[in-house]
């Protein structure tokens, strides 16, 4: 009569930590596919700032650049609108008329035509020469900030081509015409400068967007690096996952065997 196989303790206990280490590794593996789910979104939002980092670093340059155009250009135009208008007025008139004696000795009648026609045509170009830096910044702005075109009423700043035609350059004896010539060259003269004024204020609004765009660039650039740290914090617990995840395995399978070898001694114990 053979006796009846007894499941023994030892049985159970190996069946227990074999079935333990098996549910470890995977559990551990569950935890390395949600760990590189994790990885992926991080990477996607890496991208993302990266991306981010690199428009704002343009914006940065591009403000920096613009804001330097604006204030070498206005600059520009500040400093030849006297001298080209004043340079024009002082050599509208015949030298002998205006009985200045000293121009007299440093320039004859055809030194005098030349300089003035050539202070009169920098001062007629200087409206076409502002208007068209109006239109250039005005493509820019439109172009990479249209947050900063909201703020600016570019088409307000151009100047009437026609404008300077109205200019007197004659001179008169006549006190009240020359009144009325100096008071219309004023308005005429006072209007440009106005609108140079306000194009050189558009360099304030850069300089406050480019304060915009560093802090964001700021905000950005520490979010890219913790999300980075949290990114290099998972695949180092990814490593471990997977390290945790084979040690389970094995000994899963080692005290599998272990529950083999020890039920085929019992046989054979059994058949003896």
């Amino acid at each position: 009569m053979k006796k009846k196989k007894q499941i023994t303790k030892k049985i159970v206990i190996l069946v227990i930590l074999s079935g333990l280490f098996n549910l470890s590794s995977f559990f551990f593996d569950q935890m390395v596919i949600q760990s590189e789910f994790k990885n992926r979104s991080d990477e996607r939002r890496l991208t993302e700032l990266k991306v981010s980092l690199e428009k704002l670093s343009f914006d940065i340059n591009s403000l920096n650049d613009l804001s330097f155009d604006i204030a070498k250009s206005s600059n520009h135009f500040y400093h030849h609108l006297p001298i080209t208008m004043y340079g024009s007025l002082g050599f509208a008139n015949d030298l002998e008329d205006n009985g200045d004696s000293k121009k007299q000795n440093i320039f004859d009648k055809l030194d005098k035509d030349k300089i003035y026609k050539d202070f009169l045509e920098k001062f007629n170009n200087l409206i076409p020469d502002f208007n068209k830096k109006i239109n250039e910044t005005n493509l820019i702005i439109s172009n990479s900030f249209p947050n900063l075109k909201k703020d600016i009423l570019i088409d307000e700043l151009l100047i009437d081509p026609k404008l300077f035609k109205t200019f007197r350059f004659e001179i008169s004896n006549d006190e009240k015409i020359m009144d009325d010539i100096n008071n219309e060259n004023f308005r005429i003269y006072s209007e440009v400068y106005e609108k140079i004024t306000r194009y050189a204020d558009i360099k304030d609004l850069t300089q406050y967007y480019l304060y915009v765009y560093e802090e964001n660039y700021i905000n950005t650039f520490s979010n890219f690096f913790k999300i980075l740290d949290e990114y290099a914090e998972q695949k180092n617990k990814i490593n471990y996952y997977i390290l945790l995840s084979i040690i389970s395995q094995i000994l899963g399978i080692l005290f599998l065997l272990f529950l083999f070898k020890f039920i085929f001694s019992n046989r054979n114990k059994s058949n003896v």
